[in-house]
């Protein structure tokens, strides 16, 4: 079986139903993948963040 790129790249497709306003918005940019993908390791990264500031404020609690 040949290799493809997907998977080497180790990559999922996923189906995802949007609204039709966000899906228009989608369309109109220029890599919808890509677009897709920053917007997935943004909110990824702003979980990490809130994690990181709830697990910072027990510490700060308890050494009260």
């Amino acid at each position: 079986m040949a290799t493809t790129k997907r998977a080497e790249r180790k990559t999922e497709k996923v189906i995802v139903w949007l609204e039709p306003q966000q899906a228009e918005w989608l369309k109109s940019k220029k890599n919808i993948s890509e677009t897709v993908r920053a917007m997935i390791t943004e909110a990824m990264n702003m979980e990490k963040l809130a994690a990181s500031v709830k697990k910072g404020k027990k510490k700060v609690t308890a050494n009260r």
